[in-house]
Parts: structure tokens; C-alpha cells; sequence
């Protein structure tokens, strides 16, 4: 079962939707949602992104904290606190599309790397244009020119 969710403050197609999207304001919000439902193995999540950029809840506007957002510090890792959230739902969740991610010639192939890690061996990490199989003795990445439904059938 998947949970579809939306950036609250992202203005927008997605916006229009209603039915099975869960708006949230922040990455702690979201990962709530999920450990509340804890069935749902697989999440979508709709929003501003960019490369190595997932928006969470900061809509349009640039989140520099990390806390409203997926995106790399300058140590390249997790930003704020979606480093310490993530990883609290890696029991529930075994993949995870980043809707807005720019993953086109895998630009953001290291905020994936990073989100695969906080979630755990196994993880099945999309963008827009890539996949990645976040595995111990490293990573696996497909990629394909198609939707996300297409290349979770063709892997395995």
C-alpha cells in the first residue's frame, strides 16, 4: 500500500488533487504519518525539487534549515533533521519516489545515495528520470527514460 504525499505550501497541479494525497508542512510530518499508518511500504511524494533537492513542505521557497526539505548539507549529508527522521521509518518503507526530484543524467545520484542509507538496505529510491537500489556493498542505479510504475517492473 502506497501513501501519496503533497507539499502543503507547493501551489500547483498536485494542489488541485484531493482523495489519497496527505499534505504535510515538514519532513517530521511526514515520517508521523507514515510510522501512524505503519502498512504503507512505498511513498510518493509530490513537491518543488530541483537537483539534489526535494521540497517537504517549504513549497517554492528554498529551505536552508533542512527541516522542510530532502537536500544535501556541505558535508554531504542529510540536511537538518531529515537525517534523524528518515531513519525512523525504515522499517515501513521499502520505496520512495521523489516526484520533483531532477534526476536526469543522475544529477542528484548522491541526495538519493543518502536518502537509500537513512531508509536502509533494500530501499528502492526513484526521481523523475532514475532509480536506485540502495544495497550494503553500495549502490545500484538504473536508470530509465519512463515513469517510475515502468521501472519498478522492468527491476525485478
Amino acid at each position: 500500500m502506497g501513501i501519496n504525499f503533497y507539499d502543503n505550501n507547493q501551489l500547483g497541479l498536485y494542489g488541485l488533487m484531493s482523495g489519497s494525497l496527505v499534505r504535510v508542512n515538514s519532513v517530521a510530518e511526514m515520517v508521523e504519518h507514515v510510522l501512524k499508518e505503519a502498512g504503507s511500504n512505498e511513498i510518493y511524494l509530490y513537491g518543488e525539487g530541483r537537483e539534489n533537492y526535494q521540497s517537504v513542505g517549504a513549497g517554492a521557497n528554498f529551505d536552508v534549515a533542512g527541516d522542510r526539505s530532502l537536500q544535501l548539507g556541505e558535508d554531504g549529508k542529510l540536511l537538518g533533521s531529515a537525517g534523524i527522521w528518515l531513519p525512523k521509518m525504515a522499517k515501513y518503507v521499502q520505496k520512495i519516489h521523489l516526484m520533483g526530484l531532477d534526476t536526469e543524467n543522475f544529477k542528484s545520484l548522491n541526495l538519493m545515495l543518502e536518502v537509500g542509507k537513512a531508509l536502509g538496505i533494500g530501499t528502492w529510491v526513484y526521481g523523475r528520470h532514475s532509480m536506485l537500489v540502495y544495497k550494503s556493498d553500495g549502490t545500484e542505479p538504473i536508470r530509465r527514460a519512463t515513469d517510475s510504475a515502468t521501472m519498478d517492473r522492468e527491476a525485478v
